[in-house]
Parts: C-alpha cells; structure tokens; sequence
C-alpha cells in the first residue's frame, strides 16, 4: 500500500471517527431523554398515587407499633422470604428422597428430576404445601407494598427534589447509553443472520471456491473464511466477521456473469477486506446507522414527527456521511490489495465495468439489513444503497477502472 493512500485512510478514519462519535451521541443522549422522561414518570406515579395507596393498604409495619423506617426492613425481610419459597416451589416443593425406594424395582428410573411420576421421590404433606404456597403469596403482597413505602421513605430521607431530578437524568443517561450500546450489539448480530438466512455452502455450488478462497487467504496471510453461497440473483460479494470466524458471501447472480478470473479478482478484493479488518470495522460504523433508522422508523406520519423529522435527518446524514467517508477508502485499498494478490489489475478493472453494468435498482422487497450490508458489496445498487455524493458508499466505478489501469500500466512497467 503505498504512502498516498495510507494516508487517505489515516483522514478517512479521523473524519469517519468525528462524526460517527457525534451521530451515536446524540442517539445516545436521545434514549437517555427518553429513558429519563419514563423514569421520572413511574417516580412521580409513586410519589403521588402508590404511596397513599400503599400506606391505606394493610401492611405488617403498620400494625406494629414501630417507627416509619421499619418498612424497609419488611421490604428486605419479605424479599429474602419470596425469594427461598419461589427457590423451594422451584425445587418441586421440596420433595426428598423416598428411603424405601429401589431403583431395580422400578426399572432403573433413577432420574434426578423433581417429577411427582418420580417414585424415587415422595411428595410433602398436603399442609406443607398449602404453607408454602401461602408463605409465597403472603410475601409477595408484602414485598410490593413495602417497596412502595421504603423507596418513598428513602428517596424523601436522602435527597432533596433538586437532587432527585438530577439523580434521575444521571441515571437514564447512563441506561440510555447501556441500551445503545447493546442495541447496536444486537444490530450487528441481526444484521449478519439475515444477510445469510438463505446461504448454503459454496461446496455444494461450486466446489472450487473454497480452494481458491484458501489460496488467495494464505497469500494475503489471513485465516481462510467460510465461503457461502446465497441464491440470490443479483451479483453480490461481501465479508462478514473477522479472523478464524470469517464468511464470505457471494451470490449465485456473481457467479453466474463472472468468468473464471474475473471472479477470482473479485474473491481477492474480498479476501483484501479480511486482511484489513474492514468488515468489522464496518459493521461497527454501520451497526448504530442501522439501530437508529430501525428505532425511528414509522410508518405513518402524525403531527408529533414534524418536531423530529428534521433534526432526525441532519443528525442520519452525519452518520451516513461518516459511513461513506470511511467506505470508500476502505474501497479503494481492497481494489489494490486484490491487484496486489492476483497480479492482473485488469481482471478486477473488468469485473467492476461488468457488475456495474449489472446493478440497477432491486425489483424485489429488499431489506434495510441487505440494504446496510450493501455498503459491504465490491460493487454497491443504484437506488438509496448507493447513494450520491457526499453519501456515496464506494469511489465512482470509472474512477476505480481508471485506478486500476494505472496499476496495471506500472505492473508491466515494472
């Protein structure tokens, strides 16, 4: 890789890093919002309704005659007593072993199981169970409303209503980061199986993909991927993963316009992405573009999406413009890992004039998960996944081919 484009994708990452950061921020921030406008609300709802409620209902620390903060060590008596009987229920109502049973008698059924058909075990009495039962029923009351009463008594004991307030946007703030976080997580994994809910391994397509795939790997020095196939017609090539747990997608639509070295140079500018930790850097960078377009999307269009709509959209710009900053870079180096790997630039030339010619706007439904995953394609769709400038996901095709030529043209030089 020469120093050019290293230095291309040093910016491209900067730059990618800069808005990404703002773009999950401010979802971030939004989901707190939103988290501590329900945490507030369920507060309040205490505050004003459970609480005279529970204190009208019958409680144990009321019918003693003991101090108000008594109910927070019913709360924890209670919770410690519900707890061992759910853990006994559980259990198989405690059922011990029968001393008088032999497991030969019985054919053997020594299943540790709690099972009433068990004759290794007998049952509890009727009375223990109906004492159990009531024991769980009676803690459970007790717990819910002497929680109501110990969270009122504390909250008011410990903190003052500015506190409070502050303690509660503190609390959904870090929840709504939490929750970001791991919806994006889950993004990623959504994202990767559905992509390929319908592959099959490439063996039972074309049993000379694998090989391929494992020599072009071991030029690159990567860990071999695990090559699937879709069968879907539109030409497709993309990596998902990285190290050992590596796939590469490729569809039967690419297999069926490519000839054999063209083909090859494709599966190179792949394998190229693999070594450059592309695929999971771009999962990363898709994964909360995704999250949030899946979060917002609605369908129908009432007064209160004119007061987000445009905020929404200027903040999904950023992170599109992000995304298609840091794409394409991590394009342009595969297209010259690939011409690296095969040795015929020209091939690969070929193949982008041939698949571009291909690509035009899906007839059939397609989903935002292979839309999002287009961004992973060596060539992307005209359409939305495509997009224009400054959105678009990969360098111009002609600019690629003019590239690519250049190479070539060195190559022979050389």
């Amino acid at each position: 890789m020469d120093r050019k484009l290293r230095l291309s994708l040093v910016v491209r990452m900067a730059v990618a890093v800069v808005t990404l950061g703002v773009f999950s921020v401010v979802y971030a921030v939004f989901t707190g919002v939103v988290i501590t406008a329900i945490l507030s609300g369920v507060v309040a709802w205490i505050a004003i309704h459970a609480v005279d409620a529970a204190m009208s209902i019958p409680r144990l620390s009321a019918a003693l005659p003991l101090p108000d903060w008594s109910s927070v060590l019913f709360a924890v008596g209670s919770l410690a007593l519900f707890w061992w009987t759910l853990r006994y229920l559980k259990d198989g109502l405690g059922r011990s072993r029968n001393p008088e049973y032999d497991p030969d008698a019985f054919g053997g059924y020594a299943d540790d199981v709690y099972d009433f058909a068990n004759p290794e075990y007998e049952a509890p009495p009727v009375w223990k169970r109906v004492g159990v039962l009531f024991c769980f029923l009676g803690s459970l009351y007790e717990l819910v409303v002497e929680s109501i009463v110990a969270v009122e008594l504390v909250l008011t004991s410990l903190f003052t209503t500015p506190q409070l307030v502050v303690g509660l946007l503190a609390l959904g703030f870090l929840l709504g980061i939490r929750f970001f976080v791991r919806g994006v997580k889950g993004t990623i994994r959504s994202l990767q199986k559905r992509t390929i809910s319908d592959a099959v391994p490439a063996d039972e397509v074309d049993p000379n993909l694998d090989g391929t795939i494992g020599r072009l790997a071991r030029q690159a020095n990567v860990p071999a991927p695990t090559v699937q196939v879709t069968p879907r017609q539109r030409p497709e090539a993309f990596t998902i993963g990285s190290g050992p747990d590596a796939l590469l997608v490729v569809s039967q639509g690419l297999l069926d316009v490519l000839p054999d070295d063209e083909l090859e140079a494709v599966l190179a500018h792949e394998v190229s992405h693999l070594a450059n930790g592309d695929s999971r850097v771009m999962a990363a960078a898709l994964a909360p573009i995704v999250y949030a377009e899946e979060l917002f999307e609605s369908d129908s269009a009432d007064f209160t999406d004119l007061f987000f709509i445009v905020p929404r959209t200027i903040i999904y710009r950023i992170g599109q413009f992000g995304v298609a900053v840091l794409s394409q870079g991590r394009e342009w180096a595969a297209d010259a890992g690939a011409a690296e790997l095969t040795g015929s630039p020209s091939s690969l030339a070929s193949a982008l004039v041939r698949l571009d010619d291909r690509h035009s706007v899906p007839t059939q439904d397609v989903r935002r998960a292979t839309d999002a995953f287009a961004v992973l394609d060596v060539v992307p769709p005209t359409g939305p996944a495509g997009h224009d400038w400054p959105f678009r996901t990969h360098p111009p095709t002609r600019a690629r081919v003019a590239r690519l030529q250049r190479l070539a043209d060195e190559m022979e030089s050389a």
